[in-house]
């Protein structure tokens, strides 16, 4: 494993992520960088970036973790308790971070390498697919529906882009569906514990 390059890659996007999450969060575009989907992107691009999926495993894991931390220090040196996150709660962030930084950074790995069809299209499945969740997710909360729109169009737009070609999209549009029945399980079993709002 290039721990050099896992070092980097995971320092050069988590800290900007940290910094974006607070910068931003209070402002009218706050629920898009707290939105997990959001911070899948960044994991995503780890994945692309570091070659190899156990290597994309952990700078996924890295940036997340490094981005989580980077949001808090902050938080911390500015005094701003409001913000804080801790005890249970802090604990559900952080592994959330970790495990769904290295599952999305394998996915982006995936759509990188263009081995086998089926880990492209789960590849280009996984962020589509936490887009639509955040999507349906906003659409059931009041005044959400800004948001949700918001979020679609990502989502739209992803699948849009990320496939190389037509099959490549339909294999991708095909994944979707099992890919967004495993996301949307993982986020009722963390919306069950009630360390996590919903």
């Amino acid at each position: 494993m290039p721990v050099t390059s896992v070092l980097s890659t995971a320092i050069g996007l988590g800290l900007p992520l940290g910094v974006v999450a607070f910068v931003f969060q209070v402002t009218p575009i706050g629920f898009l960088v707290q939105a997990p989907a959001f911070w899948a992107l960044w994991a995503f691009a780890a994945g692309v970036v570091v070659p190899g999926p156990l290597a994309a495993a952990a700078t996924g894991a890295l940036t997340e973790l490094i981005g989580l931390g980077t949001c808090s220090l902050i938080v911390w040196l500015t005094g701003d308790v409001a913000r804080q996150a801790g005890g249970p709660h802090a604990l559900v962030l952080v592994g959330g971070a970790a495990l769904g930084g290295a599952l999305v950074a394998t996915a982006g790995c995936w759509w990188r390498s263009e081995d086998r069809a089926v880990h492209v299209a789960l590849g280009t499945a996984l962020p589509v697919a936490a887009f639509g969740w955040s999507s349906a997710h906003d659409a059931t909360a009041p005044g959400g529906a800004s948001h949700a729109l918001l979020h679609a169009a990502i989502a739209a737009t992803l699948l849009a882009l990320l496939p190389r070609d037509g099959r490549a999209r339909l294999r991708a549009t095909a994944a979707l569906v099992p890919t967004a029945a495993v996301l949307a399980l993982l986020a009722w079993g963390l919306l069950g514990t009630g360390l996590v709002g919903a």
